[in-house]
């Protein structure tokens, strides 16, 4: 059994099952009395809960908010800041970056909110490979930060994606371990939240539109791919995705 944690940090990428980790962060921290600090707790009364989501060039005033808070759970927060990671537990759930990238086209083109719809149209336009290359740099930049400043480090849980769909009682009991639920609360949860994994729920045109690993060999030209494999090479040799 590890030591007692007093606070924890889940850190990820867009299109990796964020959601899902907010939900179950949410009945974790509930059930071991940790305050929530999440950037998905906007609408609630107590806005001390609620922390700040940010943009590429805001870094510095989220990191500033990390560091203030001494106790609790923080996530999930979807880019990587450059934290002390002896300060904290961390739980860094990752997925194959061209599934991310393939799966932000359909969310971003028509279902995720706040986004106008001739910016929709236009991306539409595109088409799905000049939409993954166009946002392949900044996904880049995220999964380099967390290669070079977070995997290794004895106080980095890696999770992955995959194993979430693949295993989820496996890859559910590894997320929740810094929480120091009983044996029971662990099934319980892990039950209650498993059908979230289950490829039958998966509809198109919703937020979960397609769960099964490998979905961007379906969608990407071979000629996308070679460029991804290329540009993401090391990431996707140091993460076990060749």
């Amino acid at each position: 059994m590890m030591k007692p944690v007093t606070k924890i940090a889940v850190f990820t990428v867009h299109k990796a099952g964020s959601m899902l980790l907010h939900r179950i962060t949410l009945e974790a921290c509930a059930l071991a009395q940790l305050k929530y600090y999440s950037p998905n707790n906007k609408e609630l009364s107590d806005s001390l809960l609620y922390f700040q989501d940010f943009k590429v060039n805001c870094c510095q005033s989220a990191l500033a908010e990390f560091n203030y808070i001494d106790t609790g759970c923080i996530g999930p927060i979807r880019r990587p800041l450059e934290i002390d990671l002896d300060s904290c537990f961390v739980n860094l759930h990752l997925r194959d970056p061209r599934d991310g990238l393939n799966s932000m086209f359909f969310s971003w083109t028509k279902t995720h909110g706040g986004i106008k719809k001739s910016i929709r149209d236009e991306w539409l336009s595109w088409g799905i490979d000049k939409f993954v290359i166009s946002f392949s740099d900044d996904y880049f930049e995220r999964y380099e930060k967390y290669l070079n400043h977070f995997i290794g480090h004895p106080g980095v849980n890696l999770l992955k994606y995959e194993d979430m769909v693949d295993n989820f009682d496996s890859w559910f009991t590894s997320f929740v371990q810094p929480f120091q639920l009983s044996s029971e609360d662990i099934n319980g949860l892990s039950k209650q939240l498993s059908d979230q994994v289950d490829p039958k729920n998966a509809k198109p045109n919703t937020h979960i539109r397609k769960i099964t690993p490998g979905d961007f060999r379906n969608n990407l030209k071979p000629e996308t791919i070679d460029t991804l494999n290329q540009k993401f090479g090391h990431i996707l040799s140091a993460l076990d995705y060749l």
